[in-house]
């Protein structure tokens, strides 16, 4: 998963998207993007919260990807 479409998947979910309707866009299982979403609640990127800029995900962004990596 890239940096782009884990962005997708929070700005979904942040503006009222459930999991099933992201996943179906994403074209991503649901349990996948119910991992993603746990990672971003880790990191205080909740619904909400204000949606943070790019620059700001950008930055903690390969935080997630590692923590998924090391599943």
């Amino acid at each position: 998963m890239d940096e782009e479409k884990l962005y997708s998947i929070y700005r979904r979910y942040h503006d009222g998207q459930g999991k099933l309707a992201i996943s179906e866009q994403q074209n991503t299982d649901r349990k996948t993007i119910s991992v993603y979403l746990e990672r971003f609640f880790e990191k205080g990127l909740i619904r909400e919260s204000t949606l943070c800029s790019r620059e700001e995900f950008s930055r903690i962004c390969w935080e997630i990807i590692g923590s998924i990596t090391k599943f």
